[in-house]
């Protein structure tokens, strides 16, 4: 908590002295608040009051699910329990036919209603001046999964937990590639690249 309050004592003074400079604090404070002043009364080191912890205290606290819409779907996604392996083949007809779906999509789903599977990310440019690497990065996975999490299906459900029951059924069968679990094999050219080129 200590570094907290210090890492945020940083950010408001370094934000303070931003609006003296630009001589923005008389304006918003009075003209008889100088720099002085305003660092004693806002600077580092000062507590800052929290104002929402009493309806979190007392059980009165709002989050999203509490006002979640009665006609509210709700998006799960089953993801890879595999650190790296080739999608060999995965059936949601069971899951499809569970009690409260709406839908489950795949990469092929995607790609039959013309949807790019392709996180969009930008290409930082090489000391060199040419293009960096720019991997694709599919929403859902396509004929691999490269990392445990990576998202391989949606499931859209009347409930959440009609989602993770349907998420039960979907079948998966992986091949199992090579993985890397520390930096040191990852280092050197000779490990087998991950992303394809």
């Amino acid at each position: 908590m200590e570094r907290y309050s210090e890492g945020f004592g940083f950010i408001l003074t370094f934000g303070l002295l931003t609006l003296l400079s630009l001589n923005l604090v008389p304006k918003l404070c009075g003209a008889k608040l100088g720099c002085e002043a305003t660092m004693e009364k806002f600077g580092k080191s000062q507590s800052v009051l929290r104002t929402e912890d009493n309806r979190f205290l007392n059980g009165t606290g709002k989050y999203i699910d509490d006002q979640t819409p009665s006609s509210s779907l709700f998006a799960y996604f089953f993801r890879s329990q595999v650190a790296h392996a080739k999608i060999k083949e995965l059936n949601v007809e069971d899951a499809k036919k569970a009690n409260g779906i709406c839908a489950i999509f795949t990469s092929n789903d995607l790609e039959s209603r013309g949807v790019k599977n392709d996180l969009v990310g930008v290409t930082v440019k090489n000391r060199d001046g040419t293009d960096g690497a720019c991997p694709k990065r599919p929403l859902l996975a396509e004929d691999r999964v490269r990392f445990v999490g990576e998202p391989v299906a949606l499931i859209i459900a009347d409930t959440i937990q009609d989602a993770k029951d349907a998420s039960e059924l979907i079948e998966v069968d992986y091949e199992d590639l090579p993985v890397s679990t520390n930096l040191e094999p990852a280092k050197t050219r000779y490990t087998k690249r991950l992303q394809a080129t």
